[in-house]
């Protein structure tokens, strides 16, 4: 259970106010990145601590993934949400569709999937010869 979003709530000098705090069911949001071949994970992909983002545009919730890529985040408010995965920490390989919006229910628990992938590396040559040095 988790409190559901509340509006600014005003307490005058020395008054006594009563406020509802009204629970809600929270949300589970599990899931997992692995590479696109699950099946021959690479030695070279190191998924520990890669950064993963749930953002309402008010708030934000972080968490890790371990050693074998699973990440968890548990209690929280159901509402609409930017889920992303920070591929920065992960040298030479990207994650595809690394964000995505998804509406997350009351008591729900979703289990979402991130693929990983190779980065491509593109060498663009330019031939100039204008600029270079005469020798």
């Amino acid at each position: 259970m988790v409190l559901e979003k509340l509006g600014p709530i005003a307490v005058r000098a020395g008054c006594e106010e009563e406020v509802n705090l009204p629970l809600c069911r929270s949300v589970e949001l599990c899931g997992r990145v692995q590479p696109v071949n699950a099946a021959a994970r690479p030695p070279a992909l190191d998924l520990f601590e890669v950064i993963v983002e749930l953002d309402d545009g008010v708030e934000a919730v972080r968490g890790y993934c371990d050693t074998q890529g699973s990440y968890c985040l548990r209690d929280i408010r159901p509402g609409k949400y930017s889920l992303t995965v920070c591929d920065q920490m992960l040298q030479g390989w990207q994650i595809r569709d690394n964000k995505q919006s998804i509406d997350l229910a009351a008591g729900e628990k979703r289990n979402i999937v991130f693929t990983a992938s190779k980065k491509i590396k593109t060498i663009h040559f330019q031939q100039s010869w204008k600029n270079a040095p005469k020798l």
